[in-house]
């Protein structure tokens, strides 16, 4: 029996970079598919949670592979999760700190993305332009608790 497999990317691919919003058409095209016995799988740097709102209509038709491979999910379930050590996270957050007028930092975890402060650039395209779910974890000296991924 022949598998048939198709992956695709959403930035630059099926949406412009960082759009929420992809034309409907493929949402048809998707769930044709996959009536068809073809297995759609979505590839992207994005969170999870921004794959989701995006293929809302067709979730259920769809594999989810996010944060670039770290997590891997499939109606509802997370069957892979590529986890860092915690400690990994906290020391790179420390040392990224003396640089926050350089840099923007979003810490992933399979449920929510995480950034120090509110305001900041990387925090306003990812909630206006990628439409993650963040938390604030309050300064570079906290990270959250769940494994990061």
């Amino acid at each position: 029996m022949n598998k048939k497999l198709i992956v695709s990317d959403i930035d630059g691919t099926l949406a412009a970079e960082g759009s929420n919003v992809l034309n409907p058409a493929y949402y048809d095209v998707i769930r044709a598919l996959s009536e068809k016995g073809v297995t759609v799988a979505i590839a992207s740097g994005r969170h999870a949670t921004s794959i989701k709102k995006l293929f809302a209509p067709v979730t259920d038709c769809i594999w989810i592979l996010s944060q670039n491979g770290g997590v891997i999910e499939h109606q509802g379930e997370t069957l892979v999760l590529n986890p860092i050590p915690h400690d990994w996270a906290a020391e790179l957050w420390l040392l990224l700190a003396p640089h926050a007028d350089l840099v923007d930092c979003v810490l992933n975890t399979a449920g929510l993305s995480y950034v120090p402060y509110d305001g900041t650039d990387m925090y306003r395209l990812l909630i206006d332009s990628y439409r993650y779910e963040l938390a604030i974890t309050g300064g570079w000296d906290q990270t959250p608790t769940e494994d990061i991924s």
